[in-house]
């Protein structure tokens, strides 16, 4: 299912105070030399909605963030409104 810009904005937590554009969390090159590269490589997340960890190019994604900085919400690659 894909939601428009207006329903993800509606979708989003009460702690929303901005976006930020990072580098993909959850892809398996932001888990190097944690000593967990073992683990990620054969780790299996039920009713994650893609793959974890994510594989190939690192993407830009825009996140939700929370007044103290914390990644709250996956927005996507799309920018969000009002960001450019």
């Amino acid at each position: 299912m894909t939601l428009t810009p207006q329903e993800k904005m509606k979708r989003l937590s009460p702690s929303h105070d901005h976006f930020e554009q990072v580098s993909d969390p959850w892809h398996v090159d932001a888990f190097a030399g944690t000593g967990v590269e073992d683990m990620l490589n054969t780790a299996i997340v039920m009713g994650n909605p893609r793959p974890f960890p994510t594989r190939g190019t690192r993407r830009k994604v825009w996140y939700s963030v929370d007044w103290c900085g914390n990644l709250i919400q996956e927005w996507g690659e799309d920018t969000p409104p009002g960001e450019k």
